[in-house]
């Protein structure tokens, strides 16, 4: 299985806690000053939502979000909450040890953060930042006021597949309704329910919805891969992207991702007013290995979901106990009408192994994959051209800009990072912080980010 790992931990009691740092944490000064590199084509239009002269920002949409729920007050509409920029990086050999932080957009320094060992997310919904640790089947509420600090946390186990090889559950999205929240399993094919309505210390789910009658026969791992979960208030679902990929097939070194007959990435749905899969709602999807939850966003305006998949490659085996392999299809963008399943695809083919898809609007969205980040206008089915200067990862501001962590290399072979702000349009770059984060790894990767409270 090839794993992009995504990250974050518990400081509710000293049992859970391997590290944790709050208000006192020594951060750096921010870098004040400001650089406009050469101007780019961003390949889209020069004005996009939340650019100088308009009168708002589109947010970004996500499959994480809830949008719409009347049952809880959107954070963002309650103000005056501290915008914060929430990452998380892994750094050692073998995601040995992670740091999830809570970087203060007002004061361009980061205000806390939490340190601990393995692999998970962190994510934002409607109504709280989110930290899913992933390896040790942990779900943590995060204060929507200190973002760094938890509130409550839930343990999610459940029972392996059949055939399944993970000894951990592997949260990996979480959608808020009301008083509960869902989490998708990625390795156990169910989904958890919590009770968020009063605090919880290691808290066990109120119910786990199963999966299981999505799993098809084909399915070497009988592993559905829960991805992606996007609330809909207007039909009080909860949408469930199913990533649905033959993982017993891959090899152990990742080369390649099989094309599998028989079975497809799905679409399902749970019924938020009584915990219960909607009947006869499973739309299959064209593309095939849907990985990470950023590959998917919600776009409740249009009412549909669109999804990136990285591709498969077809493989031959030879008598000599080899393989030939071919080369990647089923990489493509498409978008799934919620009211009635219909399938187009947008993009053919997408970039290879897309890791992010940002949607900004109906005309403007980004795709991050290994070549960089590229603009791309959803109603084409061109892909636009390199944005440049772009973050290694991002998320749209609501401002007109991406916004994200920026490597740069060393010419003594190592490495240091800064968080920018990217006009999309031409390149332009401002750097907000230099190295802001504690500890300064010498080696890392970003496995999360978002923004809170959503624009």
């Amino acid at each position: 299985m090839r794993r992009i790992v995504l990250s974050a931990v518990s400081c509710l009691t000293i049992s859970l806690l391997t590290g944790c740092t709050g208000d006192d944490t020594e951060v750096p000064q921010p870098d004040s000053g400001t650089t406009t590199p050469p101007v780019g084509d961003a390949g889209s239009d020069s004005t996009l939502p939340g650019d100088a002269g308009d009168d708002g920002g589109a947010p970004e949409a996500s499959a994480e979000d809830a949008p719409g729920d009347s049952n809880v007050v959107d954070a963002a509409d309650a103000a005056p909450l501290t915008p914060y920029l929430l990452t998380s990086y892994y750094y050692g050999g073998g995601y040995s040890n992670t740091e999830y932080s809570a970087f203060d957009l007002t004061t361009n320094q980061t205000a806390g953060g939490l340190s601990y060992a393995s692999y998970g997310i962190n994510q934002s919904t409607n109504t709280a930042p989110w930290v899913l640790e992933q390896a040790n089947d942990l779900v943590l509420r995060m204060d929507p006021t200190a973002p760094w600090k938890p509130t409550s946390s839930w343990t999610v186990p459940e029972p392996k597949p059949s055939a399944g090889e993970s000894t951990n559950s592997d949260p990996f999205s979480v959608a808020e309704v009301g008083n509960k929240a869902y989490v998708a399993l990625y390795a156990r094919d169910y989904i958890a329910v919590l009770d968020t309505s009063a605090v919880a210390d290691g808290g066990a789910p109120t119910k786990s919805i199963s999966l299981t009658q999505f799993v098809s026969d084909a399915d070497i791992d009988q592993n559905l891969e829960a991805i992606a979960l996007a609330y809909d208030a207007t039909r009080q679902r909860v949408w469930v992207v199913l990533g649905n990929g033959n993982n017993g097939a891959i090899p152990a070194n990742g080369a390649y991702t099989p094309c599998s007959a028989g079975f497809h990435p799905l679409v399902v749905a749970i019924d938020t007013t009584t915990d219960t899969i909607v009947p006869n709602v499973a739309y299959p999807l064209t593309g095939y290995d849907i990985y990470p939850a950023s590959a998917v966003a919600y776009d409740a305006t249009g009412d549909r979901l669109l999804i990136a998949s990285g591709g498969c490659e077809d493989v031959t085996n030879l008598s000599d106990g080899g393989v030939t392999v071919g080369p990647t299809i089923d990489s493509v963008v498409e978008t799934i009408a919620l009211a009635n399943g219909t399938d187009t695809v947008l993009l053919n083919p997408a970039p290879q192994y897309t890791s992010a898809l940002v949607y900004v609007d109906s005309h403007h969205a980004f795709l991050e994959s290994g070549n960089g980040t590229n603009a791309w206008d959803p109603t084409s089915p061109v892909l636009g051209a390199l944005v440049a200067n772009a973050p290694d990862t991002s998320v749209w501001d609501g401002k007109g800009h991406l916004l994200g962590p920026q490597t740069t290399s060393l010419s003594d072979g190592g490495s240091s990072y800064a968080i920018v702000s990217v006009d999309p349009t031409d390149g332009g770059l401002t750097t907000l912080a230099t190295g802001p984060f504690s500890p300064l790894p010498t080696s890392y990767g970003w496995q999360a980010i978002d923004l809170w409270p959503r624009p």
